[in-house]
């Protein structure tokens, strides 16, 4: 175990290099254990590799680094163990190993993952949080990358649907980011697991999250774009998942609208569509031959609300409209209007997005 966390925590060897050199030497215990002379005659590494695993076994014991870490709440899982994601395995780069938080038990097979804008507006956030939901209800572990906006809402649904979710850290698994997801962090320790193939300490440098995607998509049976613009990171993980030979499905949004211009452009392509939560339920359930049970929905706070509330409430929909569009449609005189508009925002069912601008949130 400890030449395990030894080799794990080796930088300056890339992935597919520490592949080959687990199937050339066995195992990571019988590479420490290898002489200079033998790892130069494996030709799989260069001079400044050479050097790298030479000084690593000068500078530190693994057994006591081993120690300091699982001290701190931590584990781990490489190739060599029988609970490494099986579907990480199919993955050409996978990592060797990842650190973990959370719950023990390993990753299934059963996964979606689920990925979008962080600047997401309150329809996409609530198609993620209803999937994320339903799919949890289903059995089904969530996968996605712990981001603001989609990625937070489709972790929560699921959390709140009594399943297992997966957060994929571009940083150790000890740093929580971004800060403002610090309670969905805590929660998914609790209830679900953290996970990253950076040690313990490492900063979320830009660099890592677009590599961090192919392990989102690698755990992934099916990959879920709720909303990306035209250039997205998002978008990333679509074309990891097409590289891994996963379906890849995406929300359709109103044409010329920039949030959903990447999702549009995915379905042209021949992404599966989601019309809703339900019929995509269904879908993933007859593929894998089970019987469907109907989805519910989160059942919705009961609001005693007043002719007014109840209709600036019905005419207020997941894309922001301007006061005097509301009012246009409603025929409200604007005193009532406001008032009906005050009472929405304090019962949580609309918000002000911008400057009289507002958006239904239920």
């Amino acid at each position: 175990m400890k030449y395990q966390y030894w080799f794990l925590c080796l930088k300056g060897i890339g992935n597919v290099t520490k592949k080959r050199l687990i199937t050339y030497y066995g195992s990571a215990k019988e590479l420490y254990a290898a002489s200079e002379e033998s790892l130069r005659a494996s030709h799989l590494l260069d001079e400044r590799q050479i050097h790298t695993i030479l000084d690593s076994k000068k500078d530190r014991d693994p057994g006591r680094a081993l120690e300091v870490y699982l001290a701190c709440g931590g584990r781990f899982v490489t190739v060599e163990d029988e609970d490494y994601p099986k579907m990480l395995l199919q993955v050409h780069d996978r990592p060797y190993g990842l650190f973990e938080r959370g719950v023990s038990e390993g990753i299934g097979e059963r996964t979606v993952a689920i990925v979008g804008a962080r600047r997401c507006t309150p329809y996409g956030q609530k198609m993620a949080y209803d999937l994320g939901y339903g799919l949890a209800k289903a059995g089904y572990t969530v996968v996605s990358g712990m981001a603001r906006g989609i990625d937070g809402a489709a972790h929560q649904g699921c959390l709140d649907g009594g399943g297992q979710t997966v957060a994929v850290l571009g940083c150790g698994t000890d740093i929580c980011y971004p800060k403002p997801n610090a309670g969905l962090y805590r929660e998914i320790l609790k209830k679900g697991k953290v996970i990253s193939e950076y040690s313990d300490g490492t900063q979320p440098l830009a660099e890592h999250f677009p590599a961090r995607n192919r392990i989102i998509s690698g755990l992934a049976r099916q990959v879920i774009v709720v909303e990306a613009k035209e250039k997205s990171g998002s978008l990333i993980t679509a074309d990891f998942a097409l590289e891994q030979g996963k379906d890849i499905y995406a929300v359709p949004g109103r044409c010329g609208d920039a949030m959903s211009a990447g999702c549009n452009r995915l379905i042209a392509q021949g992404a599966g569509v989601i019309c809703s939560v339900e019929d995509y339920l269904r879908e993933c359930m007859e593929t894998e031959g089970l019987q469907h049970q109907k989805y519910v929905p989160k059942e919705s706070q009961n609001f005693s609300l007043e002719k007014e509330e109840r209709l600036v409430y019905s005419c207020v929909d997941f894309y922001p409209k301007g006061l005097d569009q509301i009012q246009g449609e409603t025929k409200l005189e604007i005193l009532p209007l406001l008032a009906a508009v005050m009472k929405l925002c304090d019962l949580g069912l609309i918000q002000e997005n911008f400057k009289n601008q507002y958006v239904r949130l239920g």
